[in-house]
């Protein structure tokens, strides 16, 4: 904790193209909520994707109001919040944004509150791997709560003393849904009914392949 802190918020950043159920993101943050010593658990959607390969997601609006309407179910008291948003069009056109700008951000905005980052097997080998802007000093100014997933190798968690392991959870990924949605069949079981109304109204997802 942050000394003086009143309190300690996990920040989970995610994609949520789209937000999964209690199989996936929904699961995650109620696990979080959970942890002790968790006040709170806000989520963070990623305004613009620091890795060129998954920059073709659905609208950023689309992406938040997802999220909004699929997550805090799983977890009472979840923020959802358009805080990458708001970093990067205050960095300007073109600057080069990473989780470790948002939480320094968080961090000025919110001096009373101790911030730990959640982040699944996946981006966290990318963490490890050298791939996240500012990745060594954002694991020595916040904690990590890395989430196992199918399909993953293991977290090696040797020699990043600030991190711990989550719960594993189910195999249900966004991009499984997606190509289930294009396909015109969607699992329903894998979002929220709410999320699930959402992409049907606004016919996301018909056109991938």
């Amino acid at each position: 904790m942050v000394p003086g802190a009143s309190r300690h918020i996990v920040l989970f950043g995610l994609s949520a193209d789209p937000p999964t159920g209690a199989g996936g993101h929904g699961g995650l943050v109620a696990a979080l909520a959970a942890q002790p010593g968790v006040d709170g658990v806000w989520a963070l959607p990623v305004f613009r994707h620091s890795f060129a390969e998954k920059r073709r997601q659905a609208p950023f609006d689309h992406r938040l109001e997802m999220c909004r309407l699929g997550l805090p179910p799983f977890a009472p008291g979840l923020e959802v919040l358009a805080v990458e948003q708001e970093v990067a069009l205050a960095a300007g056109e073109g600057a080069q944004l990473g989780t470790v700008d948002v939480l320094a951000a968080l961090q000025v905005a919110h001096p009373d509150t101790t911030f730990s980052i959640a982040l699944g097997a996946d981006a966290f080998a990318d963490l490890r791997a050298g791939r996240w802007k500012g990745g060594d000093a954002l694991g020595r100014r916040a904690h990590l709560y890395v989430a196992p997933r199918v399909g993953c190798s293991p977290p090696n968690l040797e020699g990043c003393p600030s991190a711990s392991l989550l719960p594993p959870l189910q195999a249900v990924a966004s991009s499984t849904v997606r190509a289930s949605l294009a396909a015109g069949s969607g699992d329903q079981g894998a979002l929220h009914p709410a999320v699930l109304d959402y992409i049907h109204l606004h016919r996301l997802y018909q056109s991938e392949t």
